[in-house]
């Protein structure tokens, strides 16, 4: 089965709950839109998981590349408590504080672990399925997520928002 699921936002037991309900197993793939980072408060615990299994491919989001981005240039003023650019305030102000909180407890070289991780992640994928073919993108390039020809795909949806309820479509895309 392929399951494809975005925003979770650092939301960790949500996640779990997520991988639980849909009973990932070996043989299934799931595929991840971006977003798992900031707003929740365990964001890199699960991009951790996620790079242990074989079975989930994590796709680039808007949130993952600014993290990168911004812990790059001034992981050494966060760590030392320098005044930080604004742009950096500004990341922090919209949901990179919990990233930023997590990372800084991180060790030298899991921060180091992670930034390499982030920069190795595919803001897109194609994938063939019998009898069609699928192209997944995150939308932080241009908008639109998923375009593909009289395909389906089972699509969990989850967010930060405590009032998002998991759900499951089974979608046509056309």
């Amino acid at each position: 089965m392929k399951f494809v699921i975005s925003d979770i936002h650092g939301c960790y037991d949500k996640y779990i709950h997520m991988l639980e309900k849909i009973d990932l197993r070996a043989e299934d793939t799931l595929y991840v839109l971006g977003d798992v980072l900031d707003r929740g408060p365990q964001g890199i615990k699960i991009i951790e998981d996620i790079a242990r299994r074989q079975n989930v491919i994590l796709l680039c989001g808007n949130h993952e590349r600014t993290a990168e981005e911004m812990l790059k240039l001034y992981s050494d003023s966060l760590s030392s408590g320098e005044n930080l650019p604004p742009e950096f305030e500004e990341w922090l102000r919209h949901g990179g504080a919990s990233t930023a909180r997590e990372f800084i407890c991180m060790s030298p070289q899991k921060q180091h672990w992670l930034l390499q991780y982030l920069d190795s992640l595919p803001c897109f994928t194609k994938k063939k399925f019998p009898g069609r073919s699928i192209f997944w993108r995150t939308p932080f390039r241009k908008s639109g997520v998923c375009f593909t020809k009289r395909s389906f795909a089972r699509t969990i949806f989850c967010g930060a928002n405590r009032n998002t309820r998991f759900s499951t479509i089974n979608a046509r895309l056309s």
